[in-house]
């Protein structure tokens, strides 16, 4: 078992649990940094970490004030861990875990109603293609008008959701963008 920590806000230096193996590959503390550096003010809004894992994206935005964050994780292995990381953090009355894939999980978020200030899309590397081509329509449907969408993939890889681009930068072999839903979009 790995552990990642936090990097600002409440929990700020608290360690997560990561579980060992190819399919969790935590974004790296100082590439979080810099993402939520990016994203600024996270008080009050709610939140969606897709492709989960061990729960960092989430977790360190309700670090930084965000009040709502659903974890959608496929392997139920990996949730286990993701749930004992938001006890540890005493974050449970404030979070829901989807154990589904990731069009499954956007399906049942998308029918309970509730619509997203970020939404973290961090899909392994290897499918990243084929998750942004499913990817397209559900900003419209999650995301509120002027939320963003935080997309993160390995270096090179090139998608395009259709939405306005707000941030982009490559640490290393990671590129992260940050997208916003505008008024209208599909």
């Amino acid at each position: 078992m790995g552990r990642v920590r936090i990097v600002g806000g409440t929990f700020r230096g608290r360690y997560l649990k990561v579980p060992r193996g190819a399919t969790v590959r935590p974004t790296a503390d100082r590439v979080r940094e810099a993402l939520f550096n990016a994203l600024g003010d996270l008080h009050g809004c709610v939140v969606m970490d897709l492709f989960a894992g061990s729960g960092a994206l989430g977790l360190e935005a309700i670090s930084r004030g965000a009040v709502w964050c659903s974890f959608v994780e496929q392997d139920r292995r990996v949730a286990l861990v993701l749930k004992e990381n938001v006890a540890a953090l005493g974050v449970q009355e404030v979070t829901e875990i989807v154990v589904a894939n990731y069009t499954a999980g956007l399906s049942l978020v998308s029918r309970r109603g509730r619509r997203y200030d970020v939404m973290f899309v961090d899909p392994p590397y290897e499918v990243t293609g084929t998750v942004m081509e499913h990817m397209r329509p559900w900003p419209a449907r999650l995301v509120k008008e002027g939320g963003l969408v935080v997309l993160e993939a390995r270096k090179g890889q090139t998608f395009d959701l259709g939405l306005e681009e707000m941030f982009s930068r490559t640490y290393g072999d990671t590129s992260l963008r940050i997208v916003r839903r505008g008024e209208g979009d599909q």
